[in-house]
């Protein structure tokens, strides 16, 4: 999924280390989701039950808003 490399990799580039080991935890979870729920996450389609991944799914939502596909 394009849309998803694109908003990950910026956030990687953005946001990586800069992560505590709670925050590397939650993205580990998110990156464990299947692609489709993931992008459903980040496009806004729904919302992640674990407050640290909803934190990063924030994140990762305001990137997406300047990435242009």
């Amino acid at each position: 999924m394009l849309e998803l490399d694109l908003v990950l990799s910026a956030f990687g580039e953005r946001y990586l280390e800069a992560l505590d080991a709670t925050r590397l935890a939650s993205l580990q979870a998110l990156l464990e989701r299947p692609d489709p729920e993931l992008l459903d996450y980040v496009l806004g389609q729904g919302e992640p039950a674990d407050a640290g991944e909803r934190e990063l799914v924030a994140l990762m939502r305001g990137l997406n808003r300047s990435i242009a596909v």
